[in-house]
């Protein structure tokens, strides 16, 4: 589509020309010479349209595509942070994990030195010992 704007531009303007040479009864080699002439000038306003038309198309393709690696790089910074996070999220998990072992190991180690000494103030109280 963008090829065909010089041509466009160019036959629309030698349809009007000739029709307003038959308007105004021109001469054949009169009305040949404006129709060319229109033509001509006009192909070239065409191609100047032409270029400005293509490089704002591919302006706007540069842009669309920047924008687009724009966008995986920022995904792929999101899906770095998420596997950070996910990464930390388990390494907290697996602390609190240890730290209640520790802990319930903890208590059982109470538990069981309580358990001694309960046994040895009991063995006090009927003198016996271990």
């Amino acid at each position: 589509m963008r090829n065909k704007i010089a041509a466009g531009i160019m036959l629309l303007a030698g349809s009007v020309a000739v029709i307003v040479c038959l308007l105004n009864r021109a001469s054949l080699d009169t009305m040949l010479l404006a129709v060319f002439l229109t033509m001509f000038v006009f192909m070239i306003i065409g191609f100047f349209i032409q270029g400005i038309v293509e490089k704002m198309d591919k302006d706007a393709q540069e842009r669309l595509e920047a924008e687009a690696e724009e966008r995986k790089k920022e995904e792929a910074r999101l899906q770095a942070e998420k596997e950070e996070a996910d990464r930390l999220a388990r390494e907290v998990e697996i602390e609190m994990q240890l730290q209640n072992q520790e802990k319930a190991a903890s208590e059982r180690e109470n538990a069981v030195i309580n358990d001694i000494i309960a046994a040895g103030e009991s063995a006090k109280r009927n003198n016996t010992t271990f």
